[in-house]
């Protein structure tokens, strides 16, 4: 009697259990964002604003994180932090959430070309529109730096940067610019030489400016000095105080530069308190920890072995390094030579975690190590020296937006149920019957199970060494990041495979009729239909996109698990949403056309949520089988220095392909055509693919209708 009650409640046959399934949704949905932001705040005691700042004709975005109840009479740590190639400041709230919850005020941003951010036509080091390396430059994070100085709350001598992979270069690029290599004791040199006309030898180099000062000025002199002096350590002290690179070479602010002190060349380290952390996976830049490159910044001789977690103090002027303790051991609280190093700008640590590139920024172990440096070298709480990964609440977070994400992915149910009872899209709904295999059925069904699950986990092996039959390059038209093609070209050897394993059924179960007879039947329903198709995806993106906003408005979340999310564009973006949604079509309809052939011909007959159930799962078999084999491999030490493959920039495909093998089956089942799933998953793939990607790969300009629309 229940269960009959349950059906009538949900039944998809009419319009009312339609509408109350899809009011269970955003309920769901809504729900599940409200408890994020509980955790995002921290309970309420964290506030987190929308900040858009334009420093240079440009708009660069972040989120602003710090505590309730704050006044202009507090002086809170801050810390700016970057996201990396082909993700946004979504992906680094991790860090921000956690930071924020102890008390740091942190500005997380968008790069300049990231997500809602534009592009100027010259940065902080003028890259732009003459000349731009992505590679070589702050993309924003200098002026986010700046914005915080302004703000009454924050402490100005202890702010610091981080940021992973191509954040850490722009982070790094940024305490290079802001800190340079000067000393304290060099600026005062060269003042009492270029300003006050003190003879400075190369044997006074290394003296301490006071005395030499006091030595060789007169009265007036010295108090002209004594003002400058003043000028110039508020000055340096409100510099970067430190920077946190991780999945990081540190290329820019690790090496040793020479540079002229009152006429006198000398060789210098970057005024900044340095950590770079890196994956023991990470195999890109782990190797970084123990290079030769990080030796010589660091005054380590060849033959002696870099030692993880130690911290080292630098003397430039003697080429040479002191250990003065440990990281997580010791604290600036209770030694007084690390305290010392963290105030003259002369700390260095270089720190292992147990983890992949991308799983650096999604990781309660990395966050926490992020934690502690902080703590020690931003004095924001030097007694404590280490942060149990077990605090970390921001995976929780990540579980309550994935589910809000599932909820989303799941109104495409009763939207499509609710369209086609109306009298409008009614014909869209196609009464097609499957024509059975002729003979071979049971030896077909197991070509089609290992056939899928072998060849699917081909396709990702193919994705993640960026090989293709058709590949791409950035242009005008094509303006997101590199790493956007990694999941189209997965998408690709879905769509190739796939061909071929229906092929392949069709010859060994003579089923040549019956395959002609669905793909016909696919272009046969005519032009009007296929467009009042795409009227149904865009009626459940137009929801999906609804639902997002209104929870962005209400509780500041959106529908996202690491690197798979949905959020906000501007009109410019969906029109690169259109184009390279263009590219996806034909690989999508090919792929649709190939699972639900296939589906219809071996499980059509089982109840239909036990066959979107096994049509979902022989899709990711092979595909989540290479990626746990390949981790196992990793964290086994089976394969040291290397991985099976690399799933850098495709673990949102892995984590994707679920959610487009779901609509693409779900959606057939209710219309009897492939359009509607194909449709629907080019449009969410493309909007995924804009949200995560950003277009600094290369110099793209404001456009009119972005000025314009916003």
């Amino acid at each position: 009697m229940e269960t009959t009650t349950k059906k009538k409640i949900f039944d998809l046959n009419t319009a009312l259990g339609c509408k109350r399934l899809l009011a269970v949704l955003v309920a769901v949905m809504l729900v599940c964002s409200l408890f994020a932001q509980l955790l995002t705040t921290d309970g309420g005691r964290i506030k987190v604003e929308n900040i858009s700042i334009d420093a240079r004709g440009a708009v660069l975005e972040g989120e602003l994180f710090y505590p309730v109840g704050t006044t202009d009479e507090d002086k809170y740590p801050a810390v700016v932090i970057v996201p990396g190639a082909g993700v946004i400041y979504a992906q680094m709230r991790s860090f921000a959430q956690e930071l924020a919850k102890r008390n740091y005020v942190v500005f997380n941003i968008n790069a300049y070309g990231s997500g809602a951010s534009e592009t100027p036509v010259y940065n902080e080091n003028d890259q732009g529109i003459l000349e731009y390396n992505i590679f070589g430059t702050p993309m924003g994070c200098l002026d986010a730096v700046d914005f915080v100085r302004t703000l009454q709350f924050v402490d100005q001598e202890n702010i610091g940067v981080m940021g992973h992979s191509q954040g850490s270069r722009r982070s790094g690029y940024a305490a290079l610019m802001d800190c340079g290599y000067y000393t304290l004791n060099d600026i005062l040199l060269t003042v009492l030489n270029e300003k006050l006309g003190v003879e400075i030898s190369a044997a006074d180099i290394e003296k301490n400016a006071d005395d030499i000062a006091a030595e060789r000025l007169d009265e007036s002199g010295l108090n002209a000095y004594n003002i400058l002096k003043e000028q110039e350590t508020q000055n340096y002290n409100t510099m970067i105080r430190s920077a946190c690179l991780v999945g990081s070479t540190a290329e820019y602010v690790n090496p040793t530069a020479v540079v002229t002190v009152a006429g006198h060349e000398v060789t210098r380290s970057c005024q900044v308190n340095l950590c770079i952390i890196n994956g023991t996976f990470d195999y890109g830049y782990v190797g970084f920890n123990t290079s030769e490159d990080l030796k010589n910044a660091w005054y380590i001789a060849p033959e002696d072995e870099v030692v993880q977690g130690a911290y080292y103090s630098l003397n430039d002027a003697a080429g040479a390094n002191e250990i003065i303790g440990t990281y997580r051991q010791d604290t600036a609280a209770d030694n007084q030579a690390l305290a010392d190093a963290i105030r003259n700008r002369t700390l260095r640590t270089v720190l292992l975690t147990n983890e992949t590139h991308s799983k650096e920024f999604f990781s309660n172990q990395t966050t926490a190590m992020v934690i502690d440096y902080f703590n020690q070298t931003l004095s924001a709480d030097p007694a404590r020296a280490v942060t149990d990964p077990g605090e970390m609440t921001f995976m929780w977070r990540e579980a309550f937006n994935f589910v809000a994400l599932l909820a989303m992915v799941a109104m495409l149910v009763p939207i499509v149920r609710l369209l086609a009872m109306t009298r409008k899209y009614q014909p869209c709904v196609s009464g097609r019957a499957t024509i059975p295999a002729a003979r071979n059925q049971k030896l077909g069904n197991i070509l089609v199970v290992v056939g899928t699950i072998l060849l699917n986990g081909a396709a990702i092996y193919f994705g993640n060494a960026q090989k293709a039959p058709f590949t791409f390059t950035a242009s005008g038209f094509f303006p997101l990041m590199i790493t956007c093609w990694a999941p189209i070209y997965f998408l690709e050897w879905l769509a190739i495979f796939g061909a071929v394993i229906a092929l392949a059924y069709t010859l060994v179960t003579s089923s040549f009729a019956s395959l002609k007879a669905f793909v016909k039947e696919m272009f046969t329903c005519g032009p009007k239909i296929i467009l009042k198709d795409l009227g149904i995806a865009a009626v459940f993106v137009a929801a999906a996109y609804l639902m997002m906003s209104l929870t962005r408005y209400l509780f500041y979340q959106d529908f996202r698990l690491w690197m798979v999310m949905f959020s906000p564009l501007t009109a410019d973006q969906w029109l690169i949403v259109a184009r390279y949604a263009l590219l996806i079509l034909p690989f999508m309809f090919v792929t649709n056309l190939a699972t639900n052939y296939l589906s219809d011909m071996t499980i059509g007959k089982k109840g239909p949520t036990l066959d979107v159930v096994i049509t979902v799962a022989l899709a990711v078999a092979g595909v989540w089988a290479l990626c746990g084999i390949t981790h196992i491999v990793d964290y086994s030490g089976m394969m040291p220095g290397k991985s099976v493959t690399s799933f850098l920039l495709t673990y949102g495909a892995v984590l994707f392909l679920p959610i487009l093998t779901f609509v693409s089956r779900k959606a057939y089942q209710l219309t009897k055509t492939v359009w509607v799933g194909t449709f629907v998953n080019t449009i969410l793939m493309a909007w995924m693919l804009v949200c995560m990607s950003g277009t600094n790969g290369s110099y793209v300009p404001q456009t009119w209708i972005t000025n314009f629309l916003g």
